[in-house]
């Protein structure tokens, strides 16, 4: 980035309308979530949707939810749908290229879960994320690292709900 002299809006932040990204990354995250996760728990299927973290104290939900946004949130979105989709994109690929590669490199990252079905699910997850960037307006690649967090932070706060 800093060899090539490139901006971060080249990766797609934007400057423009910060509040207005926010509120379009939580609604994104918060909807992914109800139907992603919450409703499989709600008709009995919680255990396949479970994050494996069993906290009981409200700080233990803060730090969660923070750590989502920061660590994975940030860094997962900044390599798929920023640098890998913008370098396919600047490399002659058009978008539905650029989704496909990333989207398949985001699956096969997450393999480390041990459940091939994983891999499926979070490609579709990132193919999502993508047209999330492409198609919704004021959904820059700062919506998507909010999205991606509160998603993942809300993953937890299902497991730990008593239903």
């Amino acid at each position: 980035m800093l060899v090539d002299k490139e901006k971060l809006s080249d990766y797609g932040f934007s400057a423009e309308k910060i509040p207005l990204q926010i509120v379009v990354g939580v609604i994104i995250g918060v909807l992914m979530s109800v139907v992603l996760t919450l409703i499989p728990h709600l008709a009995g299927y919680g255990e396949y949707f479970n994050s494996g973290n069993d906290y009981s104290q409200p700080w233990q939900f803060v730090y969660e939810f923070i750590y989502c946004i920061i660590a994975v949130g940030f860094v997962e979105e900044f390599i798929f749908r920023g640098f890998i989709f913008s370098r396919v994109k600047s490399l002659g690929g058009n978008n539905i290229v650029a989704v496909i590669v990333s989207s398949v490199l985001f699956g096969f990252f997450h393999i480390f879960g041990g459940n091939p079905l994983q891999i499926f699910t979070t490609a579709l997850i990132g193919a999502f994320f993508c047209l999330c960037r492409l198609k919704i307006k004021n959904c820059t690649l700062l919506s998507l690292i909010i999205a991606h967090g509160v998603y993942d932070a809300l993953i937890t706060v299902w497991s730990n709900v008593q239903f």
